[in-house]
């Protein structure tokens, strides 16, 4: 069956990429996941064209900095998420804090 050299990467194309991006060799990719060194070149031929890259090096280069993004991504709305909850913490706390207060000294207004 012949790859595809159009659409979105296969699961297989992103991992070799992913993989050679974290300084892989071919070869060990190949005795890890894939049958021979030739299936690995093929999945790096295939996705570097459907990404439209010169060489399969460019191509490794445009799927790490697309991870970064991602990860990038990822935390900065972790963080869009955390910031109201950490907001909404600080407002309980501080209406706790003015409660506990006002009570005690509500109570020794009471107190003789």
């Amino acid at each position: 069956m012949p790859m595809q050299r159009t659409g979105p990467l296969t699961d297989a194309e992103r991992d070799v990429l992913g993989r050679l991006a974290t300084g892989q060799s071919r070869d060990d990719i190949a005795s890890d996941r894939f049958s021979s060194k030739t299936m690995v070149t093929m999945y790096l031929s295939a996705a570097r064209d459907k990404m439209g890259a010169a060489s399969g090096l460019e191509a490794v280069a445009r799927f790490a900095k697309a991870q970064l993004l991602e990860e990038l991504i990822k935390e900065e709305r972790a963080s869009l998420i955390k910031q109201p909850l950490d907001e909404a913490e600080e407002h309980v706390n501080n209406i706790t804090h003015n409660t506990i207060h006002r009570y005690q000294k509500r109570i020794k207004e009471l107190l003789p």
